[in-house]
């Protein structure tokens, strides 16, 4: 006889009924056949099974709650009378913290429609306290909260003022900016989860005094949390507000296969005396590009055989490695000794070239007419002319990625124009050779069928000498002066008839032309991120 939760399994909503004895029946968690069935979203199955979602499991979760963390929206809007926006979880459950709430559970679900849905059923059922900033956050009212970390910094700043003129301190505004939950999370864990990318809402945060490194129940701060949901926004903005001192986020980043953040951070100070270098992280991931971004960046002190990490007392990358049980874990292990214990060729390879490079620009700048700086005997002046250097060639670096970049863009606008015209003029082409077609076939009974066809094999002959004239035109090379585009040549056929292309351009109508071009694109509207 099968059980209850298998029946549920098989999605078999008549065979329930059959057991309606066995539907108290939970198992070792203390999940009731309602709750499996509102996770796997069979909403005729939790039909017949409501009469069980008051019900609670070993984390205090109900059905209703079940579907929430499942993003099973349809069974949650059935089950919906059983919203209880009061309770949380107990107990850790699948990647939620201890002591989540519903509203909480629906932000980590990372589903709109579900996060959504439970702020406009909280907002219809329940008071919302306009003086709890997690509250607003979670409810996504950012311009209240903003507009209440305001007055708080006014109030803070009265105080200050009173306290200094020995006057009567006013009475501090009740908006608790420290507050933290239930789940030992503040106002800086939320604004990660959610991805907030005001800036000077996020610079007030911090003046208010709000910790940015605090840790929740499951040890997360909250730029570890924007790591692992991909909150790359918010990521950008925590990067310019404060100093990534040392590479563990970036090793969070890297586990975690999160390019844009590592992005974000490598470029930023890291340690040079790393116990556990972030090069090494990279490797035992798949992301190949985030590996040969660390390696450009050089985010470690030195990628030479100098460079190493004792694998006898770090497990945690040792354990990565899936051939760990032949390998002698030594103390000294390099960078590439490492890559050849993974296994990863592909890495290797990348390695190899990148010091062949690496060797062969240090051999170019010992040639180069800035080695004559180390004749000089002040090190602090050959330091300072070095950095300055350094920085006027990392500014030409720059100055020609964004040249480039907005050539791209510029080609890129060119050809959508071209195009746009090209599907322009092959319609009138079509139009203009139906109707020629259209006359002959009229005026054919009066001039005779083959005088008809012999203009028609006049035009045919007119139409590829204007199409050779025209590849001709097109693939003349541009001056140095100016860069200037000929449209290609148009021969369209239909139903056995050749359409001619347009008549061959002169050089002042190509002028002409590229003026249309430049008068109808934008070029200083356009921004290069």
């Amino acid at each position: 006889m099968p059980s209850i939760f298998q029946i549920v399994m098989q999605n078999n909503p008549s065979m329930l009924l059959k057991y309606e004895s066995q539907f108290s029946q939970t198992d070792t968690h203390k999940n009731t056949p309602l709750m499996l069935a509102a996770k796997l979203g069979y909403l005729e199955c939790c039909r017949v099974l409501k009469s069980l979602m008051h019900k609670k499991n070993t984390s205090e979760m109900n059905a209703f709650f079940v579907a929430i963390v499942h993003n099973q929206l349809e069974c949650a809007q059935f089950l919906e009378e059983e919203a209880d926006f009061e309770a949380f979880t107990v107990q850790k459950y699948q990647n939620l913290p201890v002591g989540c709430d519903l509203l909480t559970a629906g932000i980590e679900s990372k589903n709109p429609r579900v996060y959504q849905y439970l702020v406009s059923l909280y907002r219809k059922t329940q008071c919302v306290d306009e003086q709890d900033p997690i509250l607003l956050l979670k409810l996504s009212s950012f311009p209240q909260f903003i507009q209440l970390l305001k007055s708080v910094k006014i109030s803070l700043f009265k105080s200050q003022l009173a306290h200094t003129q020995n006057q009567q301190v006013p009475k501090s505004s009740p908006f608790n900016v420290k507050k933290i939950d239930q789940m030992r999370r503040n106002i800086a864990h939320y604004m990660a989860l959610l991805n907030f990318t005001d800036i000077s809402a996020v610079q007030l945060t911090k003046e208010l005094g709000v910790d940015f490194t605090l840790q929740d129940a499951n040890l997360d701060t909250p730029l570890k949390l924007a790591i692992m949901k991909n909150q790359n926004d918010f990521i950008r903005v925590f990067c310019q507000l404060f100093a990534v001192k040392d590479s563990e986020a970036v090793k969070q980043a890297v586990v975690f296969e999160n390019r844009a953040a590592v992005r974000a951070m490598v470029p930023l100070h890291l340690k040079e005396n790393e116990a556990v270098p972030v090069i090494f992280y990279s490797v035992v991931q798949r992301d190949i590009e985030i590996f040969k971004y660390i390696l450009e960046f050089q985010a470690d002190s030195k990628l030479d055989q100098q460079q190493y990490i004792d694998l006898s007392s770090n497990a945690e990358l040792a354990a990565k490695i899936g051939k760990q049980q032949q390998i002698m874990l030594k103390k000294d292990t390099t960078v590439f000794e490492f890559i050849n214990m993974c296994g990863d060729k592909e890495k290797a390879e990348v390695y190899n070239q990148y010091m062949k490079n690496k060797m062969n620009e240090e051999i170019g700048d010992a040639l180069h007419p800035i080695s004559k700086i180390t004749n000089i005997n002040d090190q602090d002046t050959q330091r300072q002319i070095y950095h300055e250097v350094v920085d006027v060639i990392n500014l030409m670096k720059l100055n020609h990625e964004k040249q480039r970049q907005e050539f791209d863009i510029k080609m890129d606008c060119i050809i959508q124009f071209y195009e746009k015209k090209t599907h322009m003029l092959e319609q009138a082409l079509y139009e203009t050779e139906q109707e020629r077609n259209e006359l002959l076939d009229v005026v054919a009974d009066v001039i005779g069928e083959d005088k008809a066809q012999e203009i028609r094999n006049k035009s045919f002959n007119r139409s590829q000498m204007r199409s050779q004239s025209i590849n001709n035109s097109f693939n003349m090379q541009p001056t140095n002066d100016s860069l200037i585009i000929s449209p290609p040549p148009i021969a369209i056929t239909k139903k056995d008839k050749v359409i001619p292309p347009v008549m061959p351009i002169s050089d002042m109508q190509l002028k002409d032309f590229n003026k249309g071009i430049n008068a109808e694109i934008d070029w200083n509207g356009l921004s290069i991120e």
